[in-house]
């Protein structure tokens, strides 16, 4: 038999033995029941590599100061992500010990940069219950919640605590503006735009 036939054969068997492993419902979709290692790894490499061919490089604001724009992003993050991700000082919600894969706590679990970390709340993650919050907030907002993400790790359960009044005696977050609607950090920067033309940053 020819090799390209031998290797036709192998690739048409391992398609009905996934086919029939699918049918026979004996892989537990149960968010209680972690993934065989193989299944965790090629995920997570998958992940990994997704988010670093996507995420193109970020026309940042020209502002000195990442505090003032990790400011407009706090409340935000306290409203919503928190709730996932936790924060010093703050847990998750009881919802997110039940989710699978857990969310990590990004203020110690934090291992992207910038731009990786503003693709992630534009885009979502598949199969994490991560959401693209890009559908619904405007660029700027996006890049506000990306520098208070960022600033995570250096703060405390107290700095994190002054951190979150002192955006709300400033009225940052009050009311997310969406869209169109929502004043851009950067003016010569359109909704997603990145140095590298990609058309969007997905």
């Amino acid at each position: 038999m020819k090799p390209f036939s031998i290797v036709l054969i192998t690739i048409g068997t391992l398609i009905v033995a996934a086919v029939a492993f699918a049918a026979s419902g004996f892989y537990n979709v149960s968010a209680k029941v972690p993934h065989l290692a193989p299944t965790s790894l090629l995920l997570e490499v998958f992940r990994e590599r997704s988010v670093e061919h996507h995420s193109g490089k970020i026309n940042w604001p020209a502002i000195s100061d990442d505090h003032t724009l990790a400011m407009a992003g706090a409340i935000h993050f306290d409203a919503t992500c928190r709730k996932c991700h936790g924060a010093p000082g703050r847990p998750q919600d009881e919802f997110a010990e039940g989710m699978y894969p857990k969310p990590p706590l990004l203020s110690t679990e934090l291992e992207l940069n910038r731009d990786e970390i503003y693709w992630i709340v534009d885009n979502g993650l598949k199969m994490t219950g991560m959401p693209a919050f890009g559908v619904n907030h405007a660029h700027g907002e996006l890049m506000a919640i990306t520098a208070f993400v960022e600033k995570l790790p250096e703060l405390d359960a107290g700095s994190y605590a002054r951190f979150i009044e002192e955006a709300k005696a400033q009225g940052g977050g009050e009311g997310h503006h969406h869209d169109e609607s929502e004043p851009d950090l950067h003016p010569d920067a359109s909704p997603g735009q990145t140095h590298e033309d990609n058309g969007h940053l997905h």
